[in-house]
């Protein structure tokens, strides 16, 4: 049985992490994964858009331990952790 996918950690080693849906810890907005770099991951709001946003982390190995997202969003309150 497969492992269910919650965190961007669950997906297998060898597999690209482009397009897919994750929580960022830092404003708790959903973004699509575009790529990394050592300190963040470049993320959009939309794939079809040009705009990248730039989702720092002091470690790339925290984005490992952020939230996998399917279906539809539902917007957190803003005291929501």
């Amino acid at each position: 049985m497969k492992k269910k996918v919650t965190k961007i950690k669950d997906f297998p080693g060898n597999e690209s992490l482009r397009g897919v849906r994750f929580r960022y810890p830092g404003d708790g907005q959903v973004y699509y994964w575009y790529s990394q770099w050592e300190k963040g991951v470049w993320g959009k709001k939309d794939m079809a858009d040009t705009k990248i946003c730039p989702l720092f982390c002091d470690d790339l190995r925290e984005a490992l331990e952020w939230e996998v997202i399917f279906g539809v969003v539902k917007p957190r309150n803003k005291g929501a952790k």
